[in-house]
Parts: C-alpha cells; sequence; structure tokens
C-alpha cells in the first residue's frame, strides 16, 4: 500500500456537494484553536479502498463508495455517491499526488469489478455457521483443489479486490489447507495479496488464515456482516 501524511482537517465529511476549501479552513482554523493542527496524520492506499489513521482512530473508505476524487490545494475531496464529501489536507505540497495515487487506485478497481470471479458455489458457506464452514474449507481435500476450484481460480479470487470479503477468506482459507510443495512461494503470494488490502477488518481475516487463530478470522467476519 502507498501511504501518505495528512495534517490539519484530516476527515471532515460535509452532508452537501464539495462546497470548496472555505468551508473547510473554517473548520480547520477551529481545529488549529483546539491544538490539533500539529497531529498528523496517515492515509494508506490500498487496492479495495483507503484508510485513515488520525487521533487513534481509523476510517476505511471502499472504493465502491468514491464517486469523485478532487484535487483543491491544499485540500483533497472524495466525493461519494450520494455527494458526501471528505476533505483531506496533505501536507508537504503533495495534494496532487496524493489525489493523482487515490484516482488511479479507484478507476482502477472500477476496471477490476468488471472481470470480477465468483467463488464457486460448493465454496460458498451460505447459511452454514461460520465456524462449521472455516472448518470444512480447511479440510485437506482434492476435490476442491482439482474439481470445483482450480488454484488460478481461488488466486483469482483472493486477489481480487472487488470480491466479497468472505469470497476472498474462503478461497485462502482452501489453498492454505492445500499449498503442498511450493507452500513458501504459495504463503508469500498470500502474503502479498494480504498487503494490498485496506481495509483493516478483511486484511485480519486474511492474514490469520495462516495461523490456527479461527477464532480472530470468525470475529472479524461477523464484524464484516454488522458493517453490511
Amino acid at each position: 500500500m502507498l501511504t501518505f501524511l495528512v495534517s490539519m482537517g484530516i476527515v471532515l465529511t460535509l452532508f452537501q456537494a464539495c462546497a470548496g476549501p472555505l468551508v473547510v479552513s473554517m473548520i480547520g482554523t477551529a481545529i488549529v484553536w483546539a491544538g490539533l493542527a500539529t497531529v498528523a496524520g496517515r492515509v494508506e492506499i490500498g487496492a479495495d479502498g483507503i484508510v485513515v489513521r488520525w487521533l487513534g482512530t481509523t476510517r476505511f473508505i471502499s472504493f465502491r463508495d468514491v464517486a469523485e476524487v478532487r484535487n483543491d490545494a491544499p485540500w483533497i475531496c472524495i466525493t461519494d455517491p450520494i455527494e458526501r464529501d471528505t476533505w483531506l489536507r496533505a501536507t508537504h505540497g503533495e495534494s496532487a499526488t496524493l489525489a493523482g495515487e487515490i484516482e488511479r487506485a479507484r478507476v482502477a478497481f472500477r476496471e477490476r469489478a468488471r472481470t470480477t470471479v465468483d467463488l464457486p458455489r460448493e465454496l460458498a458457506r451460505g447459511r452454514e455457521e461460520l465456524r462449521t464452514w472455516i472448518r470444512r474449507l480447511r479440510a485437506p481435500a482434492a476435490g476442491y483443489r482439482d474439481a470445483l476450484a482450480p488454484h488460478e481460480t481461488l488466486w483469482r479470487v483472493i486477489e481480487d479486490p472487488t470480491a466479497e470479503p468472505e469470497a476472498r477468506v474462503a478461497a485462502a482459507l482452501v489453498l492454505e489447507s492445500n499449498f503442498g510443495d511450493g507452500g513458501d512461494a504459495a504463503r508469500e503470494r498470500l502474503r502479498i495479496a494480504v498487503d494490498a488490502v485496506a481495509d483493516p477488518r478483511v486484511r485480519i481475516a486474511m492474514s490469520h488464515v495462516t495461523t490456527d487463530d479461527d477464532e480472530r478470522v470468525v470475529s472479524t467476519l461477523q464484524s464484516l456482516v454488522r458493517r453490511g
């Protein structure tokens, strides 16, 4: 993921179309008076969206929810489909660079969405209880690997930022249980795929696939379901 530093007014959401930097500057001034202007934040750009970290808080914005990215130096305006705006103030004159990187990642996400690969139906959870489903997918089964879900099909699901989080985790669970020969190379490929994920909960769930901590996988998937 790409990382940028941002400063004052790091995330300000306005419930109307981009009103321009004047409105945000007024809010930013209030933040300065509150003594927050010197607190640096961070924006991380992944294949699925961006993460904004500031003052101990974390906010994920999926590229599904980004309709427009606009550079209004030193501010960047991110507009969602119902015209709610999120403003970021870039540091060191990097607003154009940051806006450009976000827009490139957003366009790549939209292009990828046109060729999304569905998880084979036999691997989907449906109404199955999460723990039972995870145990079923972890069970070594040549049928999953060969007949129902060839390796490259599963890899395409894992590496597709537009695929449903549960599908990506399912594909990773099946592959991890069937790595066999060449396991180190496969685990490295999985690590690279996880590193490209911006959504913290999806990232945690996928990273724990290679461990025995199924409860962490369950809890993060449950939080994704609640988020809806």
